[in-house]
């Protein structure tokens, strides 16, 4: 079994970008720089011949190249316990497009997936114990935080291979966008 989630991965530029808001919040687990990504579906454990369908399936998807920008940050919170910080994702417009034929794609061949609704973002932290105020200063802080507008033109089937202290993201396929139709 292989435990699997397709996503966006990002430009070297961006990547750093990012990695330099992770400081100054208190009972933060920062997410390995390496680990960032825009989770377009997550499926979870799989058979290898469930993998393989899925790789078959991806193979046929046929969508264009788009250009994402990722601004501001904010927060997911449960039981009244923040859990989480992370930078928005604009011009969602292409990208819902795209997760959406991943998803239907997905469907039609009975794979389950993720039901919670599409929220595109990138994860900075995961927090334990962190102080609301002290959340909201991160976010206060960084609030004006934007990258360039940068160009999508694959998305990657991973597999999560979990360790001790967190998750490793391995590539199992990168899948082109098609820059026209032939």
């Amino acid at each position: 079994m292989k435990r699997i989630f397709i996503a966006l991965s990002f430009p070297s530029d961006i990547v750093e970008e990012l990695a330099a808001l992770q400081f100054g919040l208190r009972g933060a687990k920062w997410v390995p720089s390496q680990n960032f990504h825009v989770t377009l579906s997550f499926i979870g454990d799989v058979s290898i011949v469930v993998l393989d369908n899925i790789i078959e399936m991806l193979r046929d998807l046929r969508s264009f190249p788009f250009c994402i920008k990722l601004q501001g940050i904010n927060h997911f919170s449960s039981a009244g316990r923040v859990r989480s910080v992370w930078v928005n994702v604009t011009d969602k417009t292409a990208l819902s497009i795209l997760q959406k034929k991943i998803k239907n794609c997905l469907l039609r061949n009975n794979v389950s997936q993720d039901k919670r609704e599409f929220n595109p973002h990138v994860t900075l932290a995961r927090l334990k114990n962190a102080r609301p105020e002290d959340v909201a200063g991160f976010i206060q802080f960084n609030n004006l935080f934007k990258t360039r507008s940068f160009l999508i033109e694959s998305f990657t089937l991973f597999e999560s291979i979990k360790q001790k202290d967190s998750s490793v993201y391995s590539p199992i396929e990168e899948f082109q966008l098609v820059h026209c139709v032939q």
